[in-house]
């Protein structure tokens, strides 16, 4: 995925986050410019960053209620987020996982922003979380490492990191046989014109292993697949995903 760097506050950020005048969805010098034409079925929406979970913490979390409403029907005892940025999704889903006493493993390299890694250090300190573990590497990389940390398999595997084909490839490959029988592998961006091959991906995985792949509408993208049977609370994935729409 590529990156550049804003013209007006100077971040390096991803090229599909910059408008046309060359200022990113974080600049506060140039307003974004108001769409013309009625909103796609998706639509890229500058402004909405944040969460009432983590109102001051940027990023993209833009299924926030859906996820987390399907993290709760879950309750996974270990969750692991592919992707964290600055924590916008993951302060969210740790302090979710806090109600019943789960925690969240962070994996993200955190080299495509500078100060990332440690804005996420703070914010997830200043949320007072105890629950979250940040492992600084690429996804594939600690996959591999897993069974050697003599870590538990993670019920729910939220896939937000590398948004080419061949990243979302190798991290639906690397993570599934790692993930707990029952529990849920999801992802974003499905469907999104400016990361055609996150669809593709998903598509392709599901396809190859014949597994029947979930999509919410009108949910930015999310999408999920199930390892295994389906319990009770796939219904109530499905239910919640129809009153999005």
């Amino acid at each position: 995925m590529s990156v550049t760097t804003c013209r007006g506050c100077r971040r390096v950020v991803y090229a599909a986050h910059v408008n046309p005048d060359g200022y990113c969805c974080f600049c506060e010098a140039v307003a974004p410019p108001a769409p013309q034409t009625p909103a796609p079925d998706y639509e890229i929406r500058w402004q909405e960053f944040t969460t009432l979970l983590a109102p001051d913490v940027k990023g993209w979390f833009h299924h926030a209620d859906l996820m987390l409403a399907m993290l709760t029907a879950e309750q996974p005892l270990l969750a692991v987020e592919l992707g964290s940025y600055r924590g916008a999704s993951a302060i969210p889903q740790a302090r979710t996982l806090a109600e019943w006493g789960g925690r969240l493993v962070c994996v993200d390299p955190w080299r495509d922003f500078p100060g990332s890694y440690e804005q996420i250090q703070q914010n997830v300190a200043r949320y007072g979380l105890t629950n979250v573990d940040l492992w600084r590497m690429r996804s594939v990389e600690a996959a591999h490492r897993w069974p050697e940390a003599e870590v538990e398999r993670p019920a729910w595997i939220y896939v937000d990191g590398d948004h080419s084909d061949a990243g979302v490839q190798a991290d639906l490959e690397a993570w599934w046989p790692l993930l707990a029988e029952g529990g849920l592998i999801l992802g974003d961006d499905y469907g999104n014109p400016d990361y055609p091959g996150v669809a593709r991906a998903w598509h392709r995985f599901g396809a190859d292993k014949d597994l029947h792949t979930e999509r919410g509408r009108h949910t930015w993208g999310l999408v999920w697949i199930r390892k295994g049977p389906s319990p009770a609370a796939e219904t109530v994935h499905t239910e919640l995903a129809q009153a999005a729409a």
